[in-house]
């Protein structure tokens, strides 16, 4: 890593723990430290992440040796009066830890919904196909490919979900601006942080949600139209006749 023209070795890389936000800190030692903070003074920077080039350190990270536990430390340094040991409650641990399943159990209920609609889209082409057939029959009958009447069908169930999507989109937007200005603004007056998202994940995430609708409708509707292409056209006029 490149850091004010030093190149610096990564030794490894820590796993995730939700014990806080020094869980994305960058860790160095006493040597190193002292030579980035020359070098930010060189470029007039007075301070270098979260440990101020003139004064002492915010936070340490300790390497304990093999069988020692935090709460030897914890023990050791209480003796230390000009040390205060300030332990870390269990509770916003476990708030990170459920609010994550939360969201892996709904990305699972989003796909599981996508399936069903999917289904539920190839049933609904199912009967609208057979109510249309001799308006297919005629476009066969008029020189359309089996594959260009199935992919004008899968089109058509395709943009329609787009639209819904769309609607939809605009309501959750709605939606988060209410919540924002109601629920985030309580937060924020009791000095809880409150922080959206940014504005290109939002909009990543709702072009996510409008190509994968989009997607599922139109293989949903795309089964039962080439089915029904595969027919032959007098059958297809015959039986509207009858």
């Amino acid at each position: 890593m490149n850091f004010f023209g030093k190149s610096l070795v990564v030794w490894g890389k820590l796993d995730l723990t939700g014990v806080g936000p020094t869980e994305r800190s960058v860790f160095g030692s006493f040597s190193t430290l002292d030579a980035l903070a020359n070098e930010s003074r060189f470029h007039g920077i007075q301070t270098f992440g979260t440990i101020p080039v003139t004064g002492s350190a915010s936070a340490l990270l300790l390497r304990l040796s093999p069988g020692a536990g935090a709460g030897h430390v914890r023990f050791a340094l209480s003796s230390v009066p000009e040390v205060q040991v300030i332990s870390g409650s269990g509770l916003g641990i476990q708030v990170r830890q459920s609010i994550r399943t939360i969201l892996n159990g709904s990305i699972a209920f989003t796909l599981v919904g996508l399936w069903m609609g999917g289904l539920l889209i190839l049933v609904v082409y199912a009967g609208i196909v057979a109510e249309r057939k001799a308006e297919l029959g005629l476009l066969l009958a008029m020189g359309l490919s089996r594959i260009g009447l199935s992919l004008w069908l899968a089109i058509e169930a395709a943009l329609c979900a787009f639209l819904g999507a769309l609607l939809g989109i605009l309501l959750g937007a709605t939606g988060l601006a209410v919540f924002v200005r109601t629920f985030g603004y309580l937060l924020t007056s009791r000095g809880i942080t409150f922080e959206l998202p940014s504005i290109s994940s939002q909009i990543f995430a709702a072009l996510l949600s409008l190509l994968l609708c989009s997607l599922v409708a139109g293989l949903g509707a795309l089964l039962p139209s080439w089915r029904l292409a595969g027919r032959e056209v007098y059958q297809l006029l015959r039986e509207n006749s009858e």
